[in-house]
């Protein structure tokens, strides 16, 4: 690995040229050989096959130590190996070749990320995106670092301004929608998912991002429509999602059904989704707040007990508890579970409101 690094190095600094000049019928062979070894390197990195594309790109780097494809892939595998000062050697030597090649400056700018070096990697970004301005590659990764900088408004922008270069790029449309999400801009956000998920087809991940976007726009039937369609769908495939998975989508189909007000419904949905994740504090509470909705006391209240259970300092659960004790008329017992919701989140006003309207009450 140092020697790789040394030779890039080296090269950097012009050593490579106390080399013997060669022959040019030699040089030409030397040439066409390792282009096409570049070529299988290449493929053999689209495949994964990391250790032979690594031997097959060194025999290339050793034929035609100026070649730039050479020295981006190896930069490439560096990477993916998290050898990223080699990795940047690499794409020095390739950049002295060619300081204009947009591939450098992108995985130049990832390392820069990587190294928390945020206005060189927004440079490397810019100037890849400004090269080879049809590479949605290239002008993702400088929109999402504008967003991670705080700029989130400008990636919207620079986005948007790209549509009639990419009208049907997915990844592009979709990151759009949830930066829109991100800055809380809901209906716009289900208007681009909606169009990123007509573009995608049957993609679940981008489904699940548009319900998302209906639940928080106050689109619920909507919501509730899109979720049940893509939980019956699943429901044919073998082994679709993780079980995670697959109790997120009943718990915000639960949630939703809630805010249809059907409770039973949501019951039904959350029931589910704690079968699949009976570790999941947040889903017992889910439906002990439905079963409550629903009239289900006796199943709250094992509900709450099992969230209870799993997360013993949360104080939600006794906030609920204590609305749970009212719908039972016992005031003595809810003014307790809020007082102890008080004890342990002191800033939470929803159980001290709770408790001075019981005392009112009395």
């Amino acid at each position: 690995m140092r020697s790789r690094w040394l030779l890039a190095s080296l090269l950097l600094a012009g050593c490579a040229q106390v080399a013997p000049p060669i022959a040019p019928s030699q040089q030409s062979w030397n040439d066409g050989r390792a282009s096409a070894l570049i070529g299988l390197a290449g493929e053999e990195y689209d495949r994964s096959e990391f250790a032979q594309a690594r031997a097959t790109v060194d025999e290339a780097i050793q034929l035609a130590p100026q070649s730039v494809p050479a020295r981006i892939i190896s930069a490439k595998l560096d990477l993916q190996a998290d050898q990223l000062e080699t990795a940047k050697a690499e794409l020095d030597a390739a950049k002295q070749v060619d300081p204009t090649d947009a591939e450098a400056d992108y995985l130049t700018g990832v390392i820069d990320q990587r190294w928390k070096q945020t206005d060189q990697a927004m440079a490397c970004y810019q100037r890849a995106s400004a090269a080879e301005p049809t590479n949605a590659d290239y002008l993702l990764a400088y929109a999402r670092l504008q967003a991670t900088n705080g700029a989130a408004d400008n990636a919207i922008a620079l986005l948007r301004q790209k549509l009639d270069v990419f009208p049907r790029n997915v990844a592009i449309w979709r990151e759009i929608g949830l930066l829109l999400m991100r800055q809380k801009q809901f209906d716009a956000a289900v208007q681009v998912l909606t169009q990123a998920s007509n573009i995608a087809g049957n993609d679940v991940e981008i489904r699940t991002e548009l319900a998302r976007a209906l639940f928080y726009a106050g689109q619920f039937p909507n919501c509730v429509q899109l979720l049940s369609d893509i939980l019956r769908e699943q429901a044919t495939l073998p082994a679709v999602g993780s079980p995670a998975t697959q109790a997120e989508l009943r718990v915000e189909l639960g949630e939703a059904l809630l805010q249809c007000g059907q409770p039973m419904a949501a019951v039904d949905a959350l029931q589910r989704a704690s079968d699949l994740m009976p570790d999941s504090a947040a889903i017992w509470l889910s439906l002990a707040r439905a079963q409550i909705q629903a009239a289900d006391l006796s199943g709250a209240e094992q509900s709450l007990a099992r969230s209870t259970e799993l997360s013993p300092g949360d104080s939600r659960c006794y906030v609920l508890l204590g609305y749970l004790r009212l719908c039972e008329h016992r005031p003595a017992e809810a003014r307790e579970a809020f007082g102890q919701a008080q004890k342990l989140d002191p800033a939470d006003s929803i159980g001290k409101s709770a408790a001075a309207a019981i005392d009112l009450r009395e």
